[in-house]
């Protein structure tokens, strides 16, 4: 902070302390919960909390000042934030300034806050809520009058709600004889702590409101670390009491990281450690999810704690200390020699499997420095292996970890799908993963799947990852032409899902074969025409090996294909050809533009028709003239509005006349209409 900006926050304050006694007291005070608060107050909060002097037994709402006053008495540093309506500094500047000051203008703020705060808790006229026992007897409509009593009874103690979930932060970081008077005499056993004890629990994340929650004085001294209070309590309270989850006070110390109560707990005899909430999980597997080293230190020490405990998903402590990367509790759970370090969860993963899947390097070297670890263990799911997981989320220094050792398959496969680590790096585009695993001399660099369709490249060219590919190019065993079960090449595969830059490198090679076809006859050209891929089918056209007029099994040419689907620039692409046959008949007897006319295409009409090949009356070997394929059911009439030559008379095989009545009532439905888009179009209306 600039020293002039020190100097004259230093200056405001000095004039703010030479106010008369009752302003300057006040505006401090005000100054003192601002600034230690655990989270911003509103001013009824505020106002509530600075009428709370020591000693009161119940609300002296004439000490209640205004919030003019409270404002004017701190000379402008003190404001209300316009966004969240809450009390802050004027600027962030002054935050850093008391920060400095803390210990002189404040010295025992967090023990005052801390008494104010029980001293409102113990107040007698505070509502009290119902108290309910089971779950089971829930009656909903008498549960919603019942929150709607304690919360318009509430509104009246507006700082209860602080008060009640952060009094122990306070007295956490700073206590004296007073608090625990005051707190002692909200805990104990024998006091009513439904108000209380229920806000806290609420605010919760694990809490069930329809449950009374069961949570005792003790619990609520665990859940916030204030040793002194919980040494006096556990004399006096029941140490396995368990809240409404099944929570004892150590659950929540331990949960919370709170080191000197749970020393304090695990230290006593009758302390059961090893404890499971309805879900399995005990403090130790709590204390480990957490990352609280000191805690999993200090139960560990005890003789009787399980460490391979299990949660209703089959993970251990070490699971989940894994899971979370805490590298310092994984390894002092490691040093336990009763620890199964090839412990599965229920999906069949060990420890070292969730650590190569999350990617967490040193959690990884050090679970492989154990000599009984499993590292080619295989999930019960799919059978994905360690080296799977960090090659297909491409953890590259969990990879190279793994390749080290000399027991791994890097050509493991899965037991479904029978994917291997290079193909899931291939897949996901991980090339240093890539690159590492080709670096093996064991490696197989062009295994199929179970389904005989997909290689590393064939993952690679599907999903456009070019650098991958050409790594695996480079490699003189790979196949580049391999056809997998629908007889498609990595070039036909590249143009289908529109990879350019793969097709482009795939073109450059000496052996790339353009005229190869897939098991429905199809060309790489063609199959870029059928998914519109306009750029692959620019380069395709660029070669002078691309047979434009090829036919697939159904006797459909690019043109057809492209056209069919509505593929505009393709088409244009095409007809640009010299060397293109527009009027090629497929098997169906469809010509390009009938077929797309019969697909609903229309403007395909207008591009054919700017080209020069049309002709309304060419007559398909389907015996449907193109006039009559625009009256087919479903087909759309204002199409015809693009045919000016458009001639009603001609006939089919039969003889039949696109306007006459046995030909309208061959094609027509419904007395004689149909209905395409939002209205009825008549027969009248359509054939002029």
């Amino acid at each position: 902070m600039p020293r002039g900006l020190h100097d004259a926050f230093g200056e405001t304050v000095e004039r703010i302390m030479r106010q008369p006694k009752g302003l300057s007291d006040q505006a401090m005070n005000v100054f003192k919960w601002v600034f230690l608060a655990e989270r911003p107050l509103v001013m009824e909060e505020l106002r509530h909390a600075l009428a709370v002097k020591q000693g009161d037994t119940d609300l002296d709402r004439d000490n209640i000042a205004s919030e003019k006053s409270l404002l004017n008495s701190c000379h402008g540093l003190i404001i209300i934030d316009e966004g969240t309506s809450t009390v802050r500094l004027v600027h962030l500047s002054l935050q850093e300034y008391l920060l400095t000051q803390c210990d002189t203008l404040f010295p025992q703020g967090h023990c005052e806050i801390a008494r104010t705060c029980l001293t409102y808790l113990n107040f007698s006229s505070l509502p009290r809520r119902h108290q309910r026992s089971q779950a089971v007897d829930f009656d909903f409509e008498k549960s919603r009058a019942e929150e709607s009593e304690f919360y318009e009874q509430s509104a009246k103690f507006c700082f209860v709600y602080y008060a009640a979930c952060q009094w122990g932060h306070h007295a956490r970081k700073q206590t004296d004889d007073s608090v625990i008077t005051l707190a002692m005499h909200l805990l104990h056993p024998d006091a009513d702590l439904r108000c209380c004890s229920w806000i806290l629990f609420r605010s919760m994340q694990h809490c069930d409101w329809r449950k009374d929650t069961r949570f005792s004085g003790l619990h609520i001294a665990a859940y916030f670390g204030v040793d002194r209070i919980v040494r006096s309590l556990a004399e006096i309270s029941k140490v396995n009491a368990m809240d409404s989850w099944d929570y004892t006070p150590l659950f929540y110390a331990a949960m919370k990281g709170h080191e000197t109560v749970v020393r304090l707990l695990v230290a006593r005899d009758d302390v059961d450690a090893n404890l499971s909430e309805h879900f399995g999980t005990t403090p130790l597997l709590l204390a480990a999810r957490e990352g609280h080293y000191a805690v999993v230190r200090l139960l560990l020490k005890r003789d009787d704690i399980d460490p391979n405990s299990t949660d209703y998903r089959g993970l251990t402590p070490l699971h989940w200390a894994v899971i979370n990367g805490y590298y310092e509790v994984v390894r002092r759970i490691l040093e336990r020699d009763d620890v199964d370090m090839n412990s599965r969860d229920e999906h069949g993963m060990t420890p070292l499997s969730l650590a190569a899947q999350n990617g967490h390097e040193t959690v990884v070297r050090l679970l492989l420095e154990r000599e009984d670890v499993e590292v080619n263990s295989r999930e019960d799911r799919g059978g994905v292996t360690p080296l799977s997981w960090a090659a297909c989320n491409g953890h590259e220094a969990a990879v190279r970890l793994l390749l080290e050792r000399d027991d791994i398959d890097v050509n493991c496969r899965e037991s479904q799908g029978g994917v291997t680590p290079l193909s899931w790096a291939a897949c996901n585009g991980h090339e240093a993963v890539v690159r590492h695993l080709l670096e093996r001399h064991d490696i197989d660099r062009n295994p199929m799947d179970d389904r005989g369709r997909m290689t590393p490249l064939s993952w690679a060219t599907r999903y456009g990852h070019v650098g991958v590919v050409q790594q695996l190019l480079e490699r003189n065993n790979i196949e580049s032409n391999a056809k997998d079960d629908l007889g498609m090449t990595l070039l036909a595969k590249a143009a289908r899902y529109g990879r350019e830059e793969v097709v482009r490198l795939l073109l450059e090679q000496d052996d790339a074969d353009v005229s190869s076809k897939d098991n429905s006859g199809r060309t790489v050209l063609s199959v870029a025409a059928t998914y519109g891929h306009t750029e692959v089918v620019q380069l395709l056209l660029e070669r002078g090996d691309s047979d434009v007029n090829s036919r697939d099994n159904c006797g459909r040419t690019p043109l057809s294909r492209a056209a069919c689907r509505g593929h505009r620039a393709v088409v244009r692409l095409i007809l640009k050809r010299d060397d293109v046959e527009s009027d090629t008949v497929d098997t169906d007897g469809y010509t390009p533009l009938s077929l797309a006319t019969a697909c609903r295409q229309g403007p395909m009409l207008q591009l054919f028709r700017e080209w020069g090949g049309f002709d309304a009356c060419d007559i398909d070997t389907s015996f449907r003239s193109f006039h009559q394929t625009l009256l087919l059911p479903n087909r759309m009439p204002r199409l015809m509005m693009l045919v000016e030559d458009f001639d009603a008379t001609t006939v089919d095989i039969v003889g039949r006349k696109a306007q006459s009545s046995d030909f309208m009532e061959h094609l027509s439905w419904g007395g004689g209409s149909w209905r395409a888009g939002r209205g009825t179009i008549r027969w009248s209306n359509v054939v002029r």
